[in-house]
């Protein structure tokens, strides 16, 4: 973040080698910790959520 890096970039580049079931796996960890519908369909989108 401090070198104003897109938060959605990052993102992308650090999953970048998941299977689907490991990003399915993650998005239901992200769910249960209590992050919502919006923002993890955001996230799978690749939309900015700032």
């Amino acid at each position: 973040m401090q070198n104003q890096s897109n938060p959605v970039e990052v993102f992308k580049q650090v999953t970048s080698g998941y299977s689907q079931g490991q990003m399915d796996n993650f998005f239901n960890q992200v769910k249960n910790m209590g992050f919502g519908d919006d923002l993890i369909n955001q996230l799978k989108n690749g939309v900015d959520t700032k």
